[in-house]
């Protein structure tokens, strides 16, 4: 299933501290993945880039902002409990959205409005901070890998060869070298994978377009170039 976001994880935190007793964060998250039948696939779920369990992370930005909007309290490290204010919120029976904590006087300060009127817009409505900041990583990651693409698909052919070995042996094949430029029947490098160089690995560097696929005569031809070395 979909995991819900933070926001959608308010109710169900408050009534499982309905008992008004204390209770540690791992007995909620357990609470929560029991009752809402979470699989060991929504279990295993990362955020793309620190790679912390995304309902976890979820459920643990639920537990900060009702805290903040002082709906729960915490005791003592690694504890919540209800606050009278949590109950009268939660005998409400309603939804809790970001909205109503902040109509909630001592939230005055938990979201950032964007617009003021009946349709206020809450920051984090939607992404915990850790997916707001992973989102614009990741945008400017796949920004900077476009300019980058670009800029390589205009340098000359000799220049893209030794990128190609260069990226080779940064990822740990070996030590290579570009061939002659002239007669090297579309081998373009060797990656030698030992110091005696009894493992070779063939490289064809080329640019190829992207709606193009490298065709037989292509993989035969190159395949033939490797028999020479």
């Amino acid at each position: 299933m979909a995991i819900p976001k933070y926001n959608e994880f308010y109710n169900i935190i408050l009534e499982f501290l309905s008992d008004e007793k204390i209770h540690e964060v791992k007995e909620c998250r357990e609470y929560i993945i029991r009752v809402m039948n979470f699989s060991e696939e929504d279990l295993s779920e990362l955020l793309p880039v620190s790679k912390l369990p995304k309902l976890n992370n979820r459920i643990g930005w639920g537990i900060t902002y009702l805290k903040k909007a002082e709906m729960l309290s915490q005791p003592k490290r690694g504890c919540i409990e209800i606050t009278d204010a949590g109950k009268k919120l939660l005998q409400k029976n309603i939804p809790i959205t970001n909205k109503i904590l902040f109509e909630n006087d001592s939230a005055e300060n938990l979201f950032e409005v964007s617009d003021i009127g009946d349709n206020q817009n809450f920051k984090g409505e939607e992404s915990t901070p850790e997916e707001v900041f992973e989102k614009v990583y990741q945008d400017i990651n796949s920004e900077l890998s476009d300019e980058i693409l670009s800029i390589i698909s205009n340098m000359s052919p000799k220049f893209f060869e030794k990128l190609v070995i260069f990226l080779v042996e940064k990822m740990g094949y070996g030590t290579g070298t570009v061939t002659p430029y002239v007669k090297d029947d579309g081998l373009d490098g060797i990656v030698y994978g030992d110091k005696l160089g009894f493992e070779r690995i063939g490289i064809q560097a080329k640019l190829w377009n992207r709606e193009k696929t490298i065709s037989r005569p292509e993989v035969q031809k190159f395949y033939g170039a490797l028999a020479n070395y």
